[in-house]
């Protein structure tokens, strides 16, 4: 390994300050795990003492480790002191008595008697490391491992994985090789009983996880080994996430995570209202999938349409492109936001628009179209409010009419249960009623966003995009 001296260096420096009760030093962590990249890897040990460890021990110790961690890989040198007590008689979460990590590094070059008073107490990280030292760990000085750590407990272990991925929907966007692969070895313990790393944990992901994660582990594997960055789509890497973590819980009797601080919710009006300067810009620039979607739906419009309804209409981003392509047919727009609307003769003032400004499943909004379409608008609604519109749409359009629907969508039934009992919890937390339309993402999955048009009398859906979390059906009647 081509940081062998530097290994050696903080040995040394471990025997030197701690003398006689040095009981031994500990390599664990990519590098004794056939994983190693320098470009992405930290160094991994445990340093383990008899008895407790003095300030005026910690202060020279530690000048040591920072001056180490400066010819240390990218990601530096991670480090915990230990007493021998709590490594063979292992308690959780285990206290230590010294921590370091590049991250406290700041903190300890401007206040070093602060560093000492907050680097110590417990760490429930702690039961992965003694984990994958009694199965992989290398001696760098002392005893045995076998001497020194005691069997962790399958609980404790467990418990020590499932609070390194409590944050993953969140995290998985700032670090995304590091999420991916935890979340595969740490269900492919839960599952099997194996101790992997990220890489072996990445490999198990191939294996048994749905292919159409495949291109997330395969990026961050790569990225992994080669420390070049790699290219991950946000919708889906959140997706991945989320299925990973319902599958986690599945393994753990139903375990939650904590969720990100709860949004204010806006009645959907006001939401869009407030938002209508810059909306164009934003759905172009900013949502996955509608760059592309937006011209899509309008090569999809039939030929020698006349008539064309548009619900949830917005600003009028579809019929921007709908209208190149088709710039006779008359449009008959339905949207909650009288500003949105507005938008659209301003943008077209020599179209044919007929614009509703209302909620589409209590609105008039006629009958005998040839085509109807809405765009990133039925995400907002129940399975059971869209099925009541469906139905009404279907008996809106003419014999052999379509309906193109461009939508976020996800893949499986756990993401989609995770977002409606999300939307009930902070509704019931703010005193917002069940059926009160106020903002917030409630995506169904694809197959039950088709199942619901044929309920409703469609004779086919097809799929015929999909980018991200954006994905697009036609139905024909």
């Amino acid at each position: 390994m081509q940081y062998e001296t530097l290994l050696k260096e903080f040995t040394t420096a471990a025997e030197t300050v701690f003398t006689s009760r040095l009981t031994g030093v500990y390599l664990h962590g990519s590098a004794v795990m056939d994983c190693f990249n320098p470009a992405v890897s930290d160094l991994d040990l445990i340093v383990v003492v008899d008895g407790t460890v003095t300030d005026d021990e910690k202060r020279r110790f530690m000048t040591d480790v920072v001056r180490l961690n400066g010819s240390a890989p990218a990601k530096g040198i991670e480090m915990s002191v230990v007493q021998y007590s709590a490594c063979l008689n292992f308690i959780h979460p285990a206290p230590y008595e010294l921590h370091f990590s590049p991250a406290h590094l700041e903190l300890w070059n401007r206040d070093p008697e602060e560093y000492l008073r907050r680097l110590h107490g417990t760490d429930r990280d702690l039961a992965a490391h003694f984990t994958v030292i009694r199965q992989y760990g290398r001696v760098l000085s002392g005893a045995p491992i076998d001497e020194v750590f005691g069997e962790v407990p399958h609980a404790d272990y467990a418990d020590s994985l499932l609070y390194d991925c409590e944050n993953a929907r969140d995290d998985i966007l700032d670090n995304p090789p590091y999420v991916i692969l935890n979340l595969c070895r740490i269900l492919a313990y839960l599952r099997d009983g194996d101790v992997l790393s990220k890489k072996t944990g990445g490999l198990w992901g191939l294996k048994f996880l749905p292919e159409r994660y495949h291109p997330l582990i395969s990026g961050a594997l790569s990225e992994y080994e080669t420390g070049v960055k790699s290219d991950y789509s946000q919708s889906l890497s959140v997706s991945y996430a989320l299925f990973m973590l319902s599958e986690i819980a599945r393994e753990t009797d139903g375990c939650t995570f904590p969720t990100l601080d709860d949004p204010i919710l806006e009645d959907m009006s006001g939401f869009f209202t407030r938002r209508v300067e810059g909306y164009d810009e934003h759905m172009i620039a900013n949502v996955e999938g509608c760059k592309e979607g937006y011209p899509l739906m309008a090569s999809l419009v039939p030929d020698g349409v006349t008539s064309l309804l548009d619900l949830g209409c917005g600003t009028g981003l579809e019929l921007d492109e709908i209208f190149k392509v088709h710039p006779d047919v008359e449009v008959t727009a339905v949207d909650l936001c009288r500003a949105m609307l507005d938008k659209i003769p301003e943008k077209h003032p020599d179209k044919t628009v007929n614009l509703i400004c209302g909620d589409y499943f209590t609105a008039d909004f006629g009958s005998g179209y040839d085509c109807a379409v809405s765009f990133e608008t039925m995400h907002h609604f129940t399975p059971a409010k869209k099925a009541g519109l469906y139905k009404k749409l279907c008996g809106a359009l003419a014999d052999a009419g379509c309906y193109i629907e461009c939508d976020y969508m996800v893949d499986t039934q756990p993401e989609e249960d995770h977002w409606f009992a999300e939307n009930l919890r902070i509704r019931a937390a703010q005193n917002i009623p069940a059926d009160a339309f106020f903002h917030y993402d409630t995506p169904c999955t694809i197959d039950n966003q088709k199942q619901m048009l044929l309920d409703a009398g469609f004779r086919t859906v097809e799929l015929v995009f999909r980018k991200g979390g954006t994905a697009m059906l036609v139905a024909r009647k």
